[in-house]
Order: C-alpha cells, then sequence, then structure tokens
C-alpha cells in the first residue's frame, strides 16, 4: 500500500502542485510589470508637472519684466 501512495503523490505533484507553483510565479511576474509600468506613468505625470511649473514661472518673469518697462521706463536695458 506505501509503494503505490508515492507515484500517487507524484502524479498530484506534477499535475497540481508544479502548475500551481508555476501560475503564481507568473501572476507575481504580472503584477510587478504593471507596478512598474503605473511607476512610470507616475513619474511621468510629476515630470510634467515640473515642466508645467517652471513653464509658469518664465511666464511670471515674462509679465514682470513687462511691468517693470512700464513702471520703471526703458532706460533700465
Amino acid at each position: 500500500m506505501e509503494n503505490i501512495l508515492v507515484p500517487i503523490a507524484g502524479i498530484i505533484g506534477v499535475f497540481i502542485g508544479f502548475p500551481a507553483i508555476l501560475f503564481s510565479f507568473i501572476s507575481g511576474l504580472q503584477k510587478r510589470k504593471t507596478e512598474i509600468r503605473k511607476l512610470e506613468y507616475e513619474t511621468r505625470k510629476l515630470e510634467l508637472e515640473i515642466e508645467k511649473q517652471n513653464n509658469q514661472l518664465k511666464l511670471l518673469d515674462a509679465e514682470n519684466k513687462k511691468y517693470d518697462k512700464i513702471i520703471y521706463g526703458d532706460s533700465e536695458r
């Protein structure tokens, strides 16, 4: 009776255990890839936000120069 349990356990391991382990590994990799992609998008979003803030600063600087010319005249070129 003990001799028949070993092949049965082996068959169960091959047809159930190994695919379950493989599936969990592949699923974990997919989750990590998805998370990496999500973090890349978040990084890009933050980079665009920084670029937007820099552009707003440039616009404010240009507007400030315009008002300085109006207030002080063209003598400060």
